[in-house]
């Protein structure tokens, strides 16, 4: 008899497991024709009305338990990540603000986000906790390096995979549970102290009241405007006192003697620029490799050795990285390392062609959408407002393409 009653209820937990995967599936395919109008449609007041309707039943599905692992295979225009320790996954996407129709107008990109933790919610039994992610408003700022800051101020970001890993690397790393003001006050205190004395020194609270606890590394990245985008290395944590709580940033990125709570790059729209895993050699003569967070080197690789305007910015050659090491008192930190050697032999030198060929493909991409004026465009003259050609606007949407390609994102699929 007993088991007569086991394999009933395992033929009841079957089914339902079934029922709920064909649910999520029709669920699916409507949220899969949104995302698509979300990041293709012109109108932008109708794609911030359809990504009401997706945001909406997205939450909805992710906050049933059998939802975890459910894959959203064919859901191509967002960014789904799972961390390595399968505790939560996050969900990354965003809209653009722009007229095809206008070559050198302001666009915006704006950024949404979930998080779904593995977790019961304690207030609806029943249910997984889901965190939204709100896009603070404005453009990123130089500040928001030296900030910690929680989903309701989220920098607005589209993450994309680790390279070489599984899922979102963990990091054990020592928690401080003082206000962020403390620490500014003593590392500006200790900073000044060490310029008079000759003998900069780094603030070590061991005294402070700390928690050993997991950061999951973040790598993201933002388009910003016409300009200039962003790559961003981060760290998401979750509160101890409220589950329902995501908290981003930890003073843990050492480039001198202040830390920084996340590191932020900003580079020209017209420079690629690579921010990822890699392996480093640790010395000329060693054969112990270490992977660390490997990103270009930003310089202004013109003739002028002077930024004249944001897009004068972008990668030389060579290669500067973080390395993470259990270091103040076993707290954990991440250290700059400049002009790297790549385990892989790469080069970390800019040779004079090279540099040559970068500034020639520069003023050869500004003739091709300015023609005679494309010197104006070169200064940064903002009166070069006009119409775009069809074919220009078939360039536009490729560059978009080209750009979430680089985050990470599949987008060579047919329209639904």
């Amino acid at each position: 008899m007993k088991n007569k009653w086991f394999w009933l209820l395992v033929c009841w937990g079957c089914g339902f497991y079934a029922y709920a995967q064909s649910a999520f599936s029709k669920a699916e395919q409507e949220m899969k024709k949104m995302g698509y109008e979300i990041l293709n449609h012109d109108s932008l007041q109708y794609k911030i009305a359809v990504n009401k309707q997706f945001t909406g039943k997205l939450i909805e599905i992710l906050r049933k338990p059998e939802s975890f692992n459910y894959a959203f295979d064919s859901l191509k225009t967002i960014s789904i990540l799972t961390a390595a320790d399968k505790s939560f996954r996050i969900f990354t996407w965003y809209m653009v603000d722009k007229n095809y129709r206008e070559m050198y107008g302001e666009q915006y990109h704006y950024y949404f986000g979930l998080v779904q933790r593995n977790v019961p919610n304690p207030k609806k039994p029943g249910e997984l906790i889901v965190i939204p992610l709100i896009q603070q408003e404005g453009r990123i700022q130089a500040s928001v390096e030296n900030e910690m800051l929680d989903n309701t101020q989220w920098i607005g970001a589209l993450y994309y995979q680790v390279k070489g890993s599984e899922g979102i690397p963990v990091y054990k790393i020592k928690h401080y549970e003082k206000p962020k003001q403390f620490y500014a006050d003593k590392i500006i205190e200790n900073y000044n102290k060490g310029k008079k004395t000759g003998k900069p020194q780094k603030f070590k609270p061991q005294k402070a009241k700390s928690i050993k606890k997991n950061f999951y590394l973040l790598l993201g990245w933002n388009g910003a405007d016409n300009t200039c985008n962003y790559k961003m290395v981060d760290l998401l944590y979750f509160d101890d006192k409220d589950p329902t709580i995501a908290k981003f940033g930890a003073d843990v990125f050492y480039f001198d003697y202040i830390p920084k709570f996340r590191a932020v790059f900003k580079y020209s729209e017209y420079a690629p620029f690579s921010l990822n895993m890699g392996k480093v050699k640790r010395g000329p003569f060693s054969t112990f490799d270490k992977e660390m967070i490997v990103y270009d080197h930003l310089a202004v690789p013109l003739k002028s050795k002077e930024m004249k305007q944001v897009w004068d910015l972008g990668p030389d050659g060579s290669y500067d990285a973080l390395g993470f090491y259990n270091r103040l008192g076993n707290r954990g930190i991440f250290e700059w390392y400049k002009n790297i050697t790549l385990a892989d032999g790469s080069s970390t030198k800019m040779s004079p062609a090279q540099k040559k060929k970068i500034e020639q493909a520069r003023v050869q991409a500004a003739k091709d959408l300015y023609g005679d004026k494309y010197k104006d465009f070169l200064k940064g003259n903002e009166d070069l407002d006009r119409k775009m050609t069809a074919k220009e606007i078939r360039k536009r949407e490729e560059e978009e393409k080209r750009k979430l390609k680089e985050a990470g994102i599949d987008i060579d699929k047919p329209k639904p």
